[in-house]
Protein backbone atom coordinates (compact mmCIF):
# COMPACT_ATOMS: atom_id res chain seq x y z
CA UNK A 1 0.00 0.00 0.00
CA UNK A 2 0.87 3.36 -0.93
CA UNK A 3 2.35 5.58 1.78
CA UNK A 4 -0.39 7.90 3.31
CA UNK A 5 0.95 10.76 2.25
CA UNK A 6 1.43 10.07 -1.15
CA UNK A 7 -1.46 10.17 -2.87
CA UNK A 8 -1.54 13.52 -1.80
CA UNK A 9 1.98 15.25 -2.14
CA UNK A 10 4.22 15.71 -4.71
CA UNK A 11 1.83 17.10 -7.14
CA UNK A 12 3.43 19.49 -8.90
CA UNK A 13 6.42 16.58 -9.68
CA UNK A 14 3.44 14.29 -10.47
CA UNK A 15 2.32 17.10 -12.72
CA UNK A 16 5.72 17.52 -14.65
CA UNK A 17 5.65 14.02 -15.18
CA UNK A 18 2.05 13.17 -16.28
CA UNK A 19 3.11 16.19 -18.79
CA UNK A 20 6.21 14.68 -20.28
CA UNK A 21 4.29 11.20 -20.37
CA UNK A 22 1.55 12.35 -22.53
CA UNK A 23 3.45 14.83 -24.41
CA UNK A 24 4.27 11.34 -26.28
CA UNK A 25 0.96 11.18 -27.51
CA UNK A 26 -0.73 11.74 -31.13
CA UNK A 27 -2.07 15.67 -32.07
CA UNK A 28 -5.62 13.85 -32.34
CA UNK A 29 -5.01 12.04 -28.99
CA UNK A 30 -3.98 14.95 -26.90
CA UNK A 31 -6.94 16.91 -28.46
CA UNK A 32 -9.17 14.60 -27.33
CA UNK A 33 -7.38 14.78 -23.93
CA UNK A 34 -7.59 18.89 -23.77
CA UNK A 35 -11.43 18.59 -24.89
CA UNK A 36 -11.71 16.04 -21.68
CA UNK A 37 -10.29 18.34 -19.46
CA UNK A 38 -11.87 21.50 -20.18
CA UNK A 39 -15.11 20.16 -21.52
CA UNK A 40 -14.71 22.21 -24.91
CA UNK A 41 -15.19 20.47 -28.20
CA UNK A 42 -12.50 19.12 -29.88
CA UNK A 43 -10.37 22.07 -31.99
CA UNK A 44 -8.81 19.87 -34.80
CA UNK A 45 -6.97 23.12 -35.84
CA UNK A 46 -4.98 23.77 -32.80
CA UNK A 47 -1.41 22.62 -33.24
CA UNK A 48 0.02 20.62 -31.12
CA UNK A 49 2.04 22.84 -28.69
CA UNK A 50 -1.21 25.16 -28.50
CA UNK A 51 -3.32 21.86 -27.24
CA UNK A 52 -0.83 20.96 -24.62
CA UNK A 53 -0.60 24.76 -23.65
CA UNK A 54 -4.05 23.94 -22.72
CA UNK A 55 -3.98 20.60 -20.57
CA UNK A 56 -0.87 22.45 -18.75
CA UNK A 57 -2.96 25.28 -18.14
CA UNK A 58 -6.16 23.26 -16.77
CA UNK A 59 -3.78 21.29 -14.65
CA UNK A 60 -2.18 24.75 -13.39
CA UNK A 61 -5.92 26.45 -12.18
CA UNK A 62 -6.19 23.85 -9.98
CA UNK A 63 -4.82 23.93 -6.37
CA UNK A 64 -6.40 22.34 -4.27
CA UNK A 65 -4.86 18.61 -3.38
CA UNK A 66 -8.49 16.64 -3.86
CA UNK A 67 -9.89 18.77 -6.82
CA UNK A 68 -6.33 17.81 -8.09
CA UNK A 69 -6.71 14.41 -7.51
CA UNK A 70 -9.72 14.36 -9.32
CA UNK A 71 -8.04 16.00 -12.48
CA UNK A 72 -5.38 13.32 -12.42
CA UNK A 73 -7.97 10.33 -12.26
CA UNK A 74 -10.13 12.18 -15.06
CA UNK A 75 -7.12 12.38 -17.09
CA UNK A 76 -6.28 8.32 -16.51
CA UNK A 77 -9.57 7.69 -18.32
CA UNK A 78 -8.56 10.11 -21.10
CA UNK A 79 -5.28 9.36 -22.18
CA UNK A 80 -4.96 5.93 -24.23
CA UNK A 81 -5.25 2.81 -23.36
CA UNK A 82 -1.40 1.68 -23.85
CA UNK A 83 -0.10 4.60 -20.94
CA UNK A 84 -3.03 3.81 -18.99
CA UNK A 85 -0.90 1.67 -16.70
CA UNK A 86 2.21 4.42 -16.88
CA UNK A 87 -0.18 7.31 -15.71
CA UNK A 88 -1.75 5.74 -12.99
CA UNK A 89 2.01 4.68 -11.36
CA UNK A 90 2.73 8.19 -11.96
CA UNK A 91 -0.52 9.94 -9.87
CA UNK A 92 -0.68 7.17 -7.37
CA UNK A 93 3.11 6.30 -6.85
CA UNK A 94 5.40 9.27 -8.05
CA UNK A 95 6.95 7.20 -10.47
CA UNK A 96 7.73 6.90 -14.28
CA UNK A 97 7.41 3.00 -14.84
CA UNK A 98 8.88 3.81 -18.50
CA UNK A 99 11.78 5.87 -16.99
CA UNK A 100 14.74 3.11 -17.15
CA UNK A 101 16.67 5.71 -15.03
CA UNK A 102 14.30 6.38 -12.54
CA UNK A 103 16.77 4.38 -9.63
CA UNK A 104 19.79 6.39 -10.69
CA UNK A 105 17.68 9.60 -10.66
CA UNK A 106 16.47 8.51 -7.24
CA UNK A 107 19.77 8.43 -6.10
CA UNK A 108 21.38 11.02 -7.98
CA UNK A 109 18.52 13.01 -6.96
CA UNK A 110 18.69 12.23 -3.00
CA UNK A 111 22.75 13.46 -3.48
CA UNK A 112 21.22 16.88 -5.07
CA UNK A 113 18.64 17.24 -2.77
CA UNK A 114 21.23 17.02 0.14
CA UNK A 115 23.74 19.33 -1.38
CA UNK A 116 20.56 21.74 -2.35
CA UNK A 117 19.67 21.76 1.35
CA UNK A 118 23.35 22.11 2.55
CA UNK A 119 23.75 24.77 0.15
CA UNK A 120 20.50 26.46 1.10
CA UNK A 121 21.66 26.67 4.20
CA UNK A 122 24.64 28.97 4.13
CA UNK A 123 23.86 31.14 0.73
CA UNK A 124 22.34 34.52 0.66
CA UNK A 125 20.36 34.18 -2.45
CA UNK A 126 17.75 31.72 -0.85
CA UNK A 127 14.03 31.79 -1.49
CA UNK A 128 12.06 32.21 0.97
CA UNK A 129 9.79 29.04 1.89
CA UNK A 130 5.97 30.22 0.86
CA UNK A 131 2.73 27.68 1.85
CA UNK A 132 0.87 27.83 -1.69
CA UNK A 133 -2.41 29.13 -1.10
CA UNK A 134 -4.10 30.41 2.18
CA UNK A 135 -4.87 29.23 5.97
CA UNK A 136 -8.39 29.69 6.92
CA UNK A 137 -12.08 28.26 7.00
CA UNK A 138 -13.42 29.04 3.91
CA UNK A 139 -13.88 26.23 1.06
CA UNK A 140 -11.36 27.26 -0.99
CA UNK A 141 -8.14 27.29 1.43
CA UNK A 142 -6.01 24.58 1.95
CA UNK A 143 -6.76 22.04 4.40
CA UNK A 144 -4.22 20.10 7.06
CA UNK A 145 -3.49 17.16 4.28
CA UNK A 146 -2.04 19.81 2.17
CA UNK A 147 -0.85 21.97 4.56
CA UNK A 148 1.61 18.65 5.95
CA UNK A 149 2.45 17.50 2.13
CA UNK A 150 4.24 21.18 1.82
CA UNK A 151 5.65 21.14 5.42
CA UNK A 152 7.19 17.71 4.05
CA UNK A 153 8.23 19.30 1.02
CA UNK A 154 10.00 22.82 2.76
CA UNK A 155 11.75 20.18 5.43
CA UNK A 156 13.40 18.54 2.27
CA UNK A 157 14.05 21.57 0.64
CA UNK A 158 16.33 21.91 3.98
CA UNK A 159 14.00 24.73 5.57
CA UNK A 160 14.03 25.01 9.41
CA UNK A 161 11.01 24.44 11.32
CA UNK A 162 11.43 28.40 12.60
CA UNK A 163 11.47 29.30 8.42
CA UNK A 164 8.40 26.86 7.83
CA UNK A 165 6.25 28.21 11.11
CA UNK A 166 7.15 31.50 9.83
CA UNK A 167 5.39 30.79 6.27
CA UNK A 168 2.62 29.27 7.80
CA UNK A 169 1.67 32.26 9.73
CA UNK A 170 2.25 34.40 6.26
CA UNK A 171 -0.50 31.77 5.19
CA UNK A 172 -3.19 32.55 7.51
CA UNK A 173 -5.88 34.54 6.60
CA UNK A 174 -6.85 38.11 8.44
CA UNK A 175 -8.41 37.67 11.50
CA UNK A 176 -8.57 36.11 14.99
CA UNK A 177 -6.41 33.16 14.57
CA UNK A 178 -3.19 35.17 12.43
CA UNK A 179 -3.52 38.24 15.51
CA UNK A 180 -3.04 35.20 18.12
CA UNK A 181 0.30 33.60 16.01
CA UNK A 182 1.26 36.70 15.12
CA UNK A 183 1.47 37.70 18.64
CA UNK A 184 3.02 34.07 19.97
CA UNK A 185 7.09 34.94 18.18
CA UNK A 186 8.31 31.74 20.14
CA UNK A 187 5.74 29.20 19.11
CA UNK A 188 7.06 25.88 18.02
CA UNK A 189 6.04 24.38 14.61
CA UNK A 190 4.42 21.66 16.15
CA UNK A 191 2.21 23.91 18.46
CA UNK A 192 1.93 26.25 15.59
CA UNK A 193 -0.06 23.41 13.16
CA UNK A 194 -1.62 21.66 16.65
CA UNK A 195 -3.15 25.61 17.51
CA UNK A 196 -4.40 26.08 13.13
CA UNK A 197 -5.95 22.49 13.57
CA UNK A 198 -7.77 23.66 16.86
CA UNK A 199 -9.05 26.54 15.35
CA UNK A 200 -10.00 25.01 12.02
CA UNK A 201 -12.16 22.61 14.16
CA UNK A 202 -10.04 19.36 12.32
CA UNK A 203 -12.44 16.12 13.36
CA UNK A 204 -10.57 13.58 15.58
CA UNK A 205 -9.35 10.02 14.21
CA UNK A 206 -12.52 8.66 15.82
CA UNK A 207 -14.97 11.30 13.88
CA UNK A 208 -13.15 10.37 11.06
CA UNK A 209 -13.36 6.95 11.34
CA UNK A 210 -17.11 7.15 11.77
CA UNK A 211 -17.47 9.40 8.93
CA UNK A 212 -15.56 6.61 6.48
CA UNK A 213 -17.40 4.14 8.10
CA UNK A 214 -20.62 6.28 6.61
CA UNK A 215 -19.46 8.00 3.70
CA UNK A 216 -21.98 6.94 0.36
CA UNK A 217 -22.18 8.29 -2.62
CA UNK A 218 -24.20 11.61 -3.20
CA UNK A 219 -26.42 12.50 -6.14
CA UNK A 220 -24.66 14.02 -9.18
CA UNK A 221 -21.52 12.40 -8.05
CA UNK A 222 -19.55 10.47 -10.60
CA UNK A 223 -18.01 6.97 -9.33
CA UNK A 224 -14.36 8.27 -9.46
CA UNK A 225 -14.76 11.32 -7.50
CA UNK A 226 -16.29 9.46 -4.76
CA UNK A 227 -13.37 6.96 -4.87
CA UNK A 228 -11.22 10.33 -4.52
CA UNK A 229 -13.44 11.68 -1.75
CA UNK A 230 -13.34 8.72 0.42
CA UNK A 231 -9.09 8.36 -0.12
CA UNK A 232 -9.01 11.73 1.10
CA UNK A 233 -11.10 10.66 4.15
CA UNK A 234 -8.60 7.41 4.44
CA UNK A 235 -5.94 9.89 4.34
CA UNK A 236 -6.88 12.11 6.97
CA UNK A 237 -7.52 9.44 9.27
CA UNK A 238 -4.46 7.65 8.92
CA UNK A 239 -2.58 11.26 9.41
CA UNK A 240 -5.08 11.94 12.71
CA UNK A 241 -4.23 8.58 14.66
CA UNK A 242 -0.45 9.37 14.05
CA UNK A 243 -0.82 12.28 16.83
CA UNK A 244 -0.45 10.77 20.37
CA UNK A 245 -3.25 12.46 22.19
CA UNK A 246 -5.83 10.76 19.14
CA UNK A 247 -7.21 7.56 19.41
CA UNK A 248 -4.64 5.49 17.45
CA UNK A 249 -6.31 3.34 14.61
CA UNK A 250 -4.01 1.08 12.68
CA UNK A 251 -3.50 0.83 9.12
CA UNK A 252 -5.22 -2.64 8.58
CA UNK A 253 -8.37 -1.56 10.11
CA UNK A 254 -8.98 1.77 8.47
CA UNK A 255 -7.75 -0.39 5.23
CA UNK A 256 -10.85 -2.56 5.86
CA UNK A 257 -13.32 -0.26 6.23
CA UNK A 258 -11.89 1.64 3.33
CA UNK A 259 -12.29 -1.21 0.93
CA UNK A 260 -15.51 -1.98 2.46
CA UNK A 261 -17.02 1.73 2.40
CA UNK A 262 -16.26 1.80 -1.39
CA UNK A 263 -18.37 -1.68 -1.63
CA UNK A 264 -20.89 -0.84 0.61
CA UNK A 265 -21.18 3.36 -0.61
CA UNK A 266 -21.68 3.10 -4.53
CA UNK A 267 -25.20 4.23 -5.71
CA UNK A 268 -25.00 2.04 -8.89
CA UNK A 269 -25.47 -1.29 -8.50
CA UNK A 270 -23.86 -2.85 -11.52
CA UNK A 271 -20.88 -0.73 -10.68
CA UNK A 272 -21.18 -1.99 -7.06
CA UNK A 273 -21.02 -5.28 -8.55
CA UNK A 274 -18.25 -5.46 -10.57
CA UNK A 275 -15.95 -3.44 -8.27
CA UNK A 276 -16.70 -5.41 -5.17
CA UNK A 277 -16.15 -8.62 -7.16
CA UNK A 278 -12.17 -7.64 -7.60
CA UNK A 279 -12.03 -6.70 -4.22
CA UNK A 280 -13.12 -10.22 -3.09
CA UNK A 281 -10.39 -11.36 -5.46
CA UNK A 282 -7.19 -9.03 -4.18
CA UNK A 283 -8.05 -7.71 -0.92
CA UNK A 284 -4.21 -6.29 -1.03
CA UNK A 285 -5.20 -4.63 -4.33
CA UNK A 286 -3.41 -1.26 -4.83
CA UNK A 287 -4.46 2.16 -5.29
CA UNK A 288 -3.63 2.53 -8.32
CA UNK A 289 -5.01 -1.04 -9.78
CA UNK A 290 -8.34 0.18 -8.05
CA UNK A 291 -8.12 3.63 -9.67
CA UNK A 292 -7.64 1.62 -12.93
CA UNK A 293 -10.74 -0.69 -12.35
CA UNK A 294 -13.04 2.12 -11.08
CA UNK A 295 -12.50 4.23 -14.48
CA UNK A 296 -12.51 1.38 -16.71
CA UNK A 297 -16.02 0.06 -14.83
CA UNK A 298 -17.55 3.40 -14.61
CA UNK A 299 -16.72 4.37 -18.39
CA UNK A 300 -17.82 0.65 -19.88
CA UNK A 301 -21.53 1.18 -17.55
CA UNK A 302 -21.95 4.81 -18.71
CA UNK A 303 -21.16 4.19 -22.38
CA UNK A 304 -23.56 0.78 -21.77
CA UNK A 305 -26.45 3.17 -20.37
CA UNK A 306 -25.93 5.63 -23.21
CA UNK A 307 -26.47 2.65 -25.80
CA UNK A 308 -29.71 1.58 -24.19
CA UNK A 309 -30.70 5.25 -23.97
CA UNK A 310 -29.88 5.73 -27.78
CA UNK A 311 -32.68 2.51 -28.88
CA UNK A 312 -35.72 2.33 -27.47
CA UNK A 313 -37.96 -0.94 -28.09
CA UNK A 314 -41.69 -1.60 -27.97
CA UNK A 315 -43.27 -4.61 -28.03
CA UNK A 316 -46.42 -5.04 -30.12
CA UNK A 317 -48.65 -8.32 -29.29
CA UNK A 318 -51.30 -9.45 -32.04
CA UNK A 319 -53.09 -12.57 -30.78
CA UNK A 320 -50.45 -15.26 -29.60
CA UNK A 321 -48.21 -13.13 -32.10
CA UNK A 322 -45.05 -11.04 -30.06
CA UNK A 323 -42.93 -8.58 -32.32
CA UNK A 324 -40.45 -5.62 -31.48
CA UNK A 325 -39.43 -2.76 -33.61
CA UNK A 326 -37.25 0.20 -33.49
CA UNK A 327 -38.74 3.40 -32.73
CA UNK A 328 -37.84 6.59 -34.95
CA UNK A 329 -36.41 8.73 -32.94
CA UNK A 330 -37.55 11.89 -34.46
CA UNK A 331 -41.33 10.37 -35.15
CA UNK A 332 -40.94 9.78 -30.83
CA UNK A 333 -39.76 13.53 -30.50
CA UNK A 334 -42.88 14.61 -32.28
CA UNK A 335 -45.10 12.65 -30.37
CA UNK A 336 -43.65 13.53 -27.06
CA UNK A 337 -44.23 17.17 -28.03
CA UNK A 338 -47.70 16.56 -29.38
CA UNK A 339 -48.48 15.09 -26.11
CA UNK A 340 -47.30 17.82 -23.86
CA UNK A 341 -49.05 20.13 -25.71
CA UNK A 342 -52.54 18.07 -25.72
CA UNK A 343 -51.79 17.69 -21.75
CA UNK A 344 -51.66 21.23 -21.33
CA UNK A 345 -54.58 22.00 -23.28
CA UNK A 346 -56.33 19.23 -21.38
CA UNK A 347 -54.81 21.27 -17.87
CA UNK A 348 -55.87 24.75 -19.13
CA UNK A 349 -59.68 23.58 -19.59
CA UNK A 350 -59.83 21.63 -16.30
CA UNK A 351 -58.66 24.69 -14.71
CA UNK A 352 -61.12 27.01 -16.84
CA UNK A 353 -63.70 24.11 -15.38
CA UNK A 354 -63.07 24.85 -11.93
CA UNK A 355 -62.83 28.37 -12.37
CA UNK A 356 -66.57 28.38 -13.28
CA UNK A 357 -67.72 26.11 -10.47
CA UNK A 358 -66.15 28.42 -7.94
CA UNK A 359 -67.58 31.26 -9.17
CA UNK A 360 -71.19 29.58 -8.99
CA UNK A 361 -70.27 28.89 -5.44
CA UNK A 362 -69.05 32.28 -4.85
CA UNK A 363 -72.36 33.80 -6.03
CA UNK A 364 -74.21 31.46 -4.40
CA UNK A 365 -72.21 32.53 -0.85
CA UNK A 366 -72.54 36.64 -1.49
CA UNK A 367 -76.19 35.56 -2.32
CA UNK A 368 -76.79 33.74 0.51
CA UNK A 369 -74.49 36.39 3.13
CA UNK A 370 -77.00 39.47 2.04
CA UNK A 371 -80.04 41.02 3.61
CA UNK A 372 -83.40 39.53 2.66
CA UNK A 373 -85.59 42.12 1.84
CA UNK A 374 -88.72 41.82 3.92
CA UNK A 375 -91.97 42.47 2.08
CA UNK A 376 -94.37 45.49 2.52
CA UNK A 377 -96.49 45.07 5.24
CA UNK A 378 -100.15 45.23 4.16
CA UNK A 379 -102.27 48.75 5.44
CA UNK A 380 -105.51 47.81 6.58
CA UNK A 381 -108.34 49.74 5.83
CA UNK A 382 -110.66 50.36 8.23
CA UNK A 383 -114.34 50.99 7.76
CA UNK A 384 -117.71 51.89 9.45
CA UNK A 385 -119.83 48.78 10.54
CA UNK A 386 -122.49 49.47 7.55
CA UNK A 387 -119.88 49.18 4.62
CA UNK A 388 -117.71 46.59 6.48
CA UNK A 389 -121.10 44.44 5.93
CA UNK A 390 -121.65 45.55 2.83
CA UNK A 391 -117.89 44.40 1.66
CA UNK A 392 -117.21 48.33 0.67
CA UNK A 393 -114.28 49.21 2.71
CA UNK A 394 -112.69 50.75 -0.07
CA UNK A 395 -115.46 53.39 -0.94
CA UNK A 396 -116.54 54.16 2.79
CA UNK A 397 -116.45 57.81 3.41
CA UNK A 398 -118.26 57.43 7.20
CA UNK A 399 -117.52 57.65 10.54
CA UNK A 400 -115.49 54.55 11.59
CA UNK A 401 -117.11 54.82 14.77
CA UNK A 402 -121.51 55.66 14.62
CA UNK A 403 -121.47 55.62 10.38
CA UNK A 404 -122.79 59.57 10.24
CA UNK A 405 -121.57 61.05 7.34
CA UNK A 406 -121.06 64.57 8.38
CA UNK A 407 -118.02 64.10 10.13
CA UNK A 408 -115.13 61.94 10.54
CA UNK A 409 -113.72 59.50 13.01
CA UNK A 410 -111.50 62.06 14.91
CA UNK A 411 -114.42 64.04 15.63
CA UNK A 412 -116.97 61.67 16.16
CA UNK A 413 -118.76 62.76 19.13
CA UNK A 414 -119.29 59.25 20.78
CA UNK A 415 -115.77 58.94 20.75
CA UNK A 416 -115.81 62.19 22.94
CA UNK A 417 -117.65 61.18 25.33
Amino acid sequence: MADTTDLFSGLELKQEMIECAIGRCSSTELQKIAAGLTGADEDAEASRIATMRTIRDKLDEVIDPTEKGSLFLKLISLVPGRMLHRISDIVVKGQDPNDSRTEDNSRVADNLDQSMADLMKNTTFRKEFKIEGKVGRAKDHINMITLNGQIAEGKRKGYSPEEIAAAIKRAVVPGEMKTYLDSMTELSLEDTLTFIGSALKERSSSELFQSLSNIVQIDGEDAQTFLMRVMELRQKCLLVSMKPDEVQYKEDLVRTMFLKSIRMGIASDAVKARIEAIIDRDQDISDSALIQAINKIASEEAERECKRGGVVRKTVKFGAVSTQSQANPQLDSERQRSSEVSDLHQTVNKLAEQMTVLSVEIAKLQSRNSPKATPPKAVLRRSCPSCAASNQKAACRHCWECGDSDHLFRDCPKKLN
